[in-house]
């Protein structure tokens, strides 16, 4: 496999790296034998984060049964100084390490998050202080927003950057990456199949190995999966007219429905956090459905409710996501919270669910004969209706 450097670090390693959610859903031994076998295989550069529930100290448990040279990376969601040192201790402990390669604020998601981490006595205070007393070795920062990213690599604080990049969310390619990288600043590449919408892993690490001298981290839960991913970055990155031809289906299929979180639908007059909505069907499908009981996931299901269904069209140069995306995710992650996944009889919003949702899913029907123009859903509206799931 290919190595690389990550940016000025002067770290270099193999461009096939390791993402540490999916391992977080299965059990403690399939876990990590399967990162043992990854690591085994030549992956030597692994990522994970505090908040991904057991994801760390089952990457420390592994990484004890081998003598191969890893760099670790991880990261958290604490903003202050004080914040962002207690999750670093946390994961030096649960990763049974006494120093990091690399360390990150994770999940800044817009200008007002990152103000707070550069300013005094923030996130990268922390992780400053940290690096000199040999804690780290280096810091990053990771993101959904490439507007964001534009000014983080402008400014030139830190020295490794994240960012979504697929063939659905192609548009990273264009500046965000280009520019980090002539800026001497590692980039890492993560939502490559989408948050799981492109069921075509090898397909999608293929158009995301077309872009050189990146980092790309898919996450597996087992050895098979993983050899799987390998033999795709063993081969040829060329794409054949075939493969071409269906990204351009996959493309169109999901045309404006799929959520760039690019965040031009807000600010919503409800309050509703649009891009965290349709950004739980993934975390559902990644995390299981423990993970929405608290936290942001939590906190963007209860705002939902207040979505109004308004088709507000009216910023410029905009197509806001459809209003069915978020209900549907809406639905889906009803069903998923109740729980006896029951319906009660005659509940017409029930009756709705069932024809968004259980349709496609168990009779295979396509979403465009289910979503067609049926009138009495035109106007539906879709809320919790907490007769089964507040029990």
């Amino acid at each position: 496999m290919k190595r690389i450097a990550i940016g000025k670090t002067g770290l270099k390693v193999n461009r096939l790296g390791f993402g540490g959610i999916p391992i977080a859903r299965v059990d403690e031994s399939q876990a990590v034998e399967t990162v043992l076998h990854a690591v085994e295989s030549g992956v030597d550069f692994i990522d994970t984060a505090r908040n991904y529930k057991t994801s760390e100290r089952r990457i420390g448990m592994a990484l004890q049964q081998t003598d191969k040279r890893v760099v670790l990376a991880s990261r958290s969601q604490g903003r202050t100084a004080d914040d962002i040192r207690a999750d670093l201790e946390t994961s030096l402990k649960e990763l049974q390490k006494d120093y990091l390669d690399l360390y990150r604020c994770h999940f800044v998601r817009d200008d007002q998050v990152y103000q707070e981490i550069i300013a005094p006595g923030g996130a990268l205070e922390g992780l400053m202080q940290a690096k000199q007393e040999g804690m780290i070795g280096h810091i990053g920062l990771t993101n959904h927003s490439l507007d964001l990213l534009e000014r983080v690599v402008d400014e030139g604080l830190f020295e490794t950057i994240m960012v979504c990049y697929s063939f659905l969310e192609p548009k990273a390619k264009e500046s965000i990456i280009p520019k980090a990288l002539a800026k001497n600043i590692g980039v890492i590449a993560m939502k490559s199949f989408s948050g799981g919408v492109i069921d075509d892993p090898q397909l999608a690490l293929k158009y995301v190995l077309s872009q050189p001298d990146i980092i790309i981290i898919p996450g597996v839960e087992t050895k098979e999966l993983f050899d799987q991913n390998r033999k795709v970055f063993q081969g040829s990155y060329s794409l054949s007219p075939a493969e071409k031809l269906k990204i351009e289906t996959i493309r169109n299929r999901y045309g404006k429905s799929f959520c760039r979180r690019c965040d031009y639908c807000q600010p919503c007059r409800e309050e509703v956090p649009i891009q965290l909505v349709l950004g739980v069907r993934s975390a559902l499908k990644r995390f299981g459905k423990s993970f929405l009981q608290e936290g942001w996931p939590r906190e963007a299901i209860d705002k939902a409710r207040n979505c109004s269904e308004c088709g507000d069209r009216s910023r410029p140069g905009h197509t806001p996501p459809r209003n069915r995306d978020l209900l549907k995710t809406f639905g889906l992650i009803m069903l998923q919270l109740n729980p006896c996944n029951g319906f009660r009889v005659g509940s017409k919003q029930h009756l709705e669910y069932f024809v968004l949702l259980l349709l496609p899913q168990v009779f295979g029907f396509q979403e465009s004969e289910v979503m067609g123009p049926a009138p009495f859903l035109a106007g539906a509206r879709f809320y919790f209706c907490g007769l089964c799931c507040q029990k």
